[in-house]
């Protein structure tokens, strides 16, 4: 008997309850004492665990140590979030059933699991493959951990004469007498960073910020690619598009890289049907849904447009009648005659780092005002000068476009120089609380969330026509977040900031009576 328990019973007469209908199972075992959790339900469900007690939240296999409130557990009646996880500072043996058919069941109505499909092909790999290393990474160390530590189990069940010898067993790492090392860690820049790799596993890639991805990618791919036997497995439930994950599984469904691309969302399920869904999308609410449960990308995210808007925008992507200044100027129309344009220009030091942005609009109707985009600028090494010479000839092209540009910050030198170098009349100047006219227009905490929620109204109310794949996949990103609305995880809102200033042209036409 496996040192995990100190007695079994066999039993064959009994069924447990899974999510699939009633199954079979060979035995119930007793363990050696663990700590014991006691995890509480919002529907009032109540269950007393151990800490490495595996249950399923969003879709993942965790231990109940690694949970708080506010997590989603499966459950018989569907995902339910937890209102309370506590510690009791005790020990107890637990019960455990043995060989269920499927691996998961139900306990106290709660899906429990004692096995992952990760940590069986680890184990599997470690074993057969002398003279490898396996790193395992996760957006959480502990989670990385987790897996390690159901890598452990598994191997402490197996009968002892499939067993290699182990010459180190820790936490953060195991090494076999093949010659076969696993290490884990959490994901970041330098995470494996020098070490050559044959298999490589990482976990919920997609909830590791855009820029980690990033660095911890270049630092890993380059030398587990070499290989010809290198072998890299990454999973994770969506956290929003266009970061890399996203990026990887588009391309492997679409047969642009070598991965193989693979999608389980709760259809896979035996007995679950829409009926099912439907009372999840209200229990969970649509974005949660559409992460956990549906595997989406689009609308996994608390995005500031809504998903179903966010879709139909994608199909109005096009390629620009004419690219300029080495790809930052994208022309989708050139300039009619008698038509009226405006400018929203977002402002950049130059460095390379944030761009600018210009993003021109044709107004199609001042009654209600509708706005069509006919041309992007997009560069992070234009400096303010230039900035300012750049928008006077683009202003000018465009029937001498209304510009809107703030005048915080790098903004002001943009905003002097057009309007007494350039001397450009189409300048829009903010008038504050009766104050004098000053250059520009100020943007305060203030207004600048009211400039968004108003370009989120333009743009949901089909009054705001984009077509530009830059603007569209930044505001597939751009989130709320702590008060502000910006990219998420750092991610690019430079096209997007353009139009917080352009929301604003609204107010400015009313204030200057041009309806009339």
């Amino acid at each position: 008997m496996d040192k995990k328990f100190i007695d079994e019973i066999d039993i064959s007469d009994y069924e447990v309850l899974t999510p699939s209908g009633w199954k079979d199972f060979d035995g119930i075992c007793k363990t050696i004492p663990y700590d014991v959790y006691t995890l509480e339900l919002i529907d009032g469900t109540q269950l007393k665990c151990a800490d490495s007690h595996i249950v399923i939240s969003n879709g993942i296999e965790k231990y109940v140590s690694m949970l708080s409130s506010g997590d989603i557990v499966d459950t018989i009646n569907g995902p339910i979030e937890i209102t309370k996880i506590s510690h009791t500072d005790k020990k107890e043996n637990m019960y455990d059933l043995r060989n269920v058919d499927g691996g998961i069941y139900y306990t106290n109505g709660v899906s429990s699991h004692n096995s992952t499909s990760v940590a069986i092909f680890s184990l599997w790999y470690a074993m057969f493959h002398p003279d490898k290393t396996i790193g395992i990474v996760s957006n959480k160390q502990l989670s990385a951990v987790d897996i390690l530590n159901r890598f452990k189990i598994m191997y402490e069940e197996l009968p002892v004469w499939l067993k290699p010898g182990v010459t180190e067993y820790q936490k953060l790492g195991i090494e076999f007498d093949n010659g076969t090392r696993i290490l884990v860690s959490a994901t970041s820049p330098d995470a494996f960073r020098g070490r050559t790799l044959n298999l490589l596993i990482c976990d919920e890639f997609a909830h590791v910020p855009k820029h980690v991805q990033d660095a911890f990618w270049a630092a890993n791919y380059p030398t587990i690619s070499r290989s010809e036997e290198g072998k890299i497995v990454i999973i994770s439930t969506p956290c929003g598009p266009f970061d890399l994950f996203h990026k990887i599984y588009t391309e492997a469904i679409h047969k642009e890289n070598s991965f193989v691309p693979l999608s389980y969302d709760w259809r896979c399920v035996p007995g679950r049907d829409e009926k099912w869904a439907e009372a999840q999308r209200k229990n969970l609410g649509k974005q949660r849904f559409a992460q956990e449960l549906n595997v989406e990308f689009i609308g996994s995210i608390n995005t500031v447009i809504d998903k179903d808007v966010l879709e139909s925008l994608f199909f109005n992507i096009k390629e620009p009648i004419k690219i300029e200044m080495q790809g930052s100027l994208k022309i989708y129309e050139k300039p009619v005659e008698h038509a009226i344009y405006v400018i929203g220009h977002d402002p950049s030091k130059g460095t390379g780092q944030n761009a600018c942005c210009s993003q021109v609009l044709k107004i199609i109707s001042l009654k209600p005002l509708e706005y069509t985009q006919v041309a992007v600028f997009l560069d992070s090494r234009t400096n303010v000068y230039k900035q300012a010479d750049f928008l006077y000839k683009l202003a000018s092209y465009y029937n001498n476009a209304y510009v809107m540009c703030e005048n915080n910050g790098e903004g002001s030198p943009v905003v002097n120089r057009l309007w007494w170098d350039h001397e450009y009349e189409g300048l829009v100047n903010d008038r504050l609380s009766g104050k004098k006219e000053e250059v520009g227009i100020r943007a305060t905490m203030k207004n600048k969330p009211k400039l968004v929620l108003l370009m989120k109204k333009l743009i949901e109310d089909d009054k705001l026509h984009l077509f530009d794949k830059d603007t569209i996949e930044q505001l597939a990103t751009f989130v709320e977040k702590g008060g502000r609305f910006c990219g998420k995880d750092g991610m690019d809102d430079d096209a997007v900031s353009g139009y917080t200033g352009l929301a604003g042209f609204q107010k400015w036409i009313y204030w200057r009576n041009l309806l009339n």
